[in-house]
């Protein structure tokens, strides 16, 4: 599958989403496999343009998907539809479906940038990139 193949399935699946506390949309987020480099947290924050050193968590895309989503004790006033859930679960389901070693990094800044990535059948990385405000990791 090439990227725009990639790229217009992964927006149809996302298409009104929103992340609760920020109403950040899901972006479409590609990058080229490392020619020079392992791919690691530490490369995910360069891509993002951060310095050196900068602390990335990770985490597992249903565990960030329920936490923002179902546990989010910052939007206690925001709730998530029957609908809504089954909406993000597709997503879930078309990451996995589409891409391998799929996971979530978490660059936490004053929000937090988020990159839900994983590696694409020619080695390259694709996902999606938002903020939040806050995580638990």
């Amino acid at each position: 599958m090439n990227r725009d193949q990639l790229q217009q399935e992964l927006v149809q699946v996302s298409s009104g989403l929103l992340v609760p506390d920020t109403k950040a949309p899901l972006e479409f987020y590609y990058h080229e496999k490392p020619q020079d480099e392992e791919f690691s947290e530490q490369l995910v924050a360069k891509w993002a343009g951060k310095p050196g050193g900068k602390k990335v968590e990770t985490m597992e895309v249903e565990r960030f998907f329920n936490h923002i989503f179902y546990d989010n004790t910052y939007a206690e006033d925001e709730t998530v539809s029957e609908e809504e859930g089954e909406h993000y679960k597709k997503l879930i389901s078309k990451m996995n479906e589409l891409l391998q070693d799929v996971k979530v990094y978490l660059i936490n800044e004053l929000g937090t940038e988020v990159y839900l990535l994983g590696r694409t059948e020619d080695g390259n990385y694709a996902g999606y990139k938002t903020i939040i405000v806050d995580i638990n990791a």
